[in-house]
């Protein structure tokens, strides 16, 4: 077991992370039109207000599988095999409890919270199984994310991928096998929940075999790693709670105070935000483990150094995602969903992927400061941001309706990326605030010039008439944000790094097929 983090490991976790999430993209972008279809906006809104529900369930985690994460990688970096199994089984103990919780809570809210929302009374009996076998979900999950972690913690990111991107076909495969039964959401939910059983059973004897010394005895409890714990966790499980404040009081506001099936078309442009933001995400849960590996080893400048260099690849990332919604937004949800959905649920996602220009910077520190247990500030700055994002949602939606949410969501989200995070990052890590805007802003925004000029010329001359003709359309845009971003964003040093890798490659390929009449001696 190796503990101490590489570039190359990094790199395969990133690349396994994009590589997972373009498949689960896939996967979604192929059968939401098929659900929303079978089931219809009603019950669609239905499903998506109890995915919102259950995303308030998940913070019964407490922060604690971010723990495991940090304590077990900062463990196995010191070969401490005990203090491992000490963080990892007392962690099982609190997410055991958490997880009969989560389910005792659903079952309450399914027999007392459904009738507050504006679901049609045909449907609220549904609403209530449904709701109860999501929050079953949910306790499982808690459970198994114990294991989850100590998978992040050795860097064995792709193979976690590959745990979630196989949970994530059959789960789809059994999905439309259901509807086209004509089955419902009471199938759905339940697919769920046994898929998550599923992938629990195999994340178990996945960490297992990655860390043979990781022992769970219940007897090796101890309050004083479990007070560890917590006391890592609970700054953690506030980041969390202002996290799902943030992303999912959106629905809960839509389904109190507007009918459900509004819901729906809200959720088709935010998920495609949310979709963009995993991208980021992707790069902050390789890099956490990694800056609580440095930080172990006392290697403090490899951690500024490791902020700014995931946050400007973060950035060259995301940036071409952004610009396509918010210049082709509304033509591509058209394509994809039908034209009835393209103007509303095209306004919020342009709306929504304004914050996005800005949201590598935050996101890349938010996940480096957790992994050197510095994430206090986050706190205040969170629970700030859902605030005002609560309150700015109620107070525009009965004028501008699922318009005035998303910017409601939008207004302090742009505020707390450009007047918190490049502070906290000074106070911190001690990177000079001109520093983080000219690194992590100023040249992935003027490399990213080019694609935007070449997106806005083909929206307007050549607009697209099949989903085939826009990606083809977007990959010719993307050649030219790869030209800049080589030349505006990629050092000198990390272009002769990348240059001399893939020529290395390039020789390991033979160009001729080696001859078939003599052959070595074996």
């Amino acid at each position: 077991m190796t503990s101490h983090p590489s570039v190359g490991r990094a790199v395969l976790n990133v690349l396994s992370n994009w590589g997972g999430q373009a498949i689960s993209l896939s996967l979604a972008f192929f059968v939401t039109p098929f659900v929303v279809g079978v089931l219809g906006d009603s019950a669609y809104g239905v499903w998506m207000l109890v995915a919102s529900i259950a995303g308030y369930l998940s913070l019964l985690d407490l922060g604690v599988r971010g723990a495991v994460t940090r304590y077990v990688a900062k463990f196995a970096a010191r070969r401490d095999d005990e203090a491992a199994s000490r963080t990892l089984s007392s962690s099982i103990q609190i997410f055991g409890v958490m997880g009969a919780f989560a389910t005792l809570v659903s079952l309450g809210l399914a027999l007392v919270a459904v009738s507050g929302f504006e679901i049609p009374e045909a449907d609220r009996h549904t609403a209530r199984i449904v709701l109860v076998l999501v929050g079953m979900n949910v306790g499982v999950s808690l459970v198994t994310g114990a294991y989850a972690g100590v998978v992040a913690a050795l860097q064995r990111l792709d193979l976690l991928n590959v745990a979630d991107v196989a949970t994530g076909v059959v789960r789809t495969g059994a999905t439309v096998v259901a509807l086209l039964a004509g089955q419902g959401l009471v199938a759905m939910a339940a697919i769920q929940f046994v898929a998550s059983v599923g992938r629990g059973i195999w994340l178990m004897v996945l960490s297992r075999r990655l860390y043979p010394a990781l022992r769970v005895e219940i007897r090796t409890v101890s309050r004083e790693h479990i007070r560890l714990i917590f006391t890592f966790s609970s700054l953690v499980f506030l980041i969390h709670v202002s996290g799902t404040l943030i992303y999912f009081t959106d629905a809960l506001v839509i389904a109190t105070f507007l009918p459900i099936d509004l819901l729906t078309f809200f959720s088709i442009g935010s998920s495609l935000v949310m979709y963009a933001r995993m991208l980021t995400s992707s790069v902050s849960y390789t890099t956490s483990p990694m800056a609580s590996s440095f930080d172990g080893a006392g290697e403090h400048e490899q951690v500024t150094r490791l902020l700014l260099m995931s946050a400007r690849y973060s950035m060259m990332i995301l940036l071409p995602v952004a610009l396509t919604f918010l210049i082709r937004g509304s033509s591509f949800i058209g394509l994809w969903m039908g034209p009835s959905y393209a103007g509303p649920s095209g306004q919020v996602l342009t709306i929504l992927a304004l914050p996005l220009l800005f949201h590598a910077g935050a996101h890349a520190v938010g996940g480096i400061m957790i992994g050197v247990g510095k994430h206090r500030p986050m706190v205040p700055a969170m629970l700030i941001e859902a605030g005002t994002n609560l309150a700015l949602s109620i107070a525009l939606l009965p004028t501008m309706g699922i318009v005035g949410v998303a910017w409601g969501t939008t207004i302090p989200s742009i505020v707390s990326s450009i007047f918190f995070w490049p502070w906290y990052a000074r106070w911190a890590l001690g990177i000079a605030v001109a520093s983080y805007i000219k690194t992590i802003w100023i040249r992935p925004w003027l490399a990213a010039l080019p694609f935007a000029l070449g997106t806005y010329v083909v929206e307007r001359l050549w607009p697209a008439t099949t989903l085939t003709v826009f990606f083809a359309q977007v990959g010719v845009c993307l050649l030219l944000a790869l030209a800049a971003d080589w030349w505006l964003c990629v050092s000198g040093a990390e272009r002769q790094v990348l240059v001399a890798g893939a020529r290395r490659r390039f020789r390991r390929v033979p160009i001729v097929a080696p001859s078939t009449t003599t052959r070595p001696s074996e």
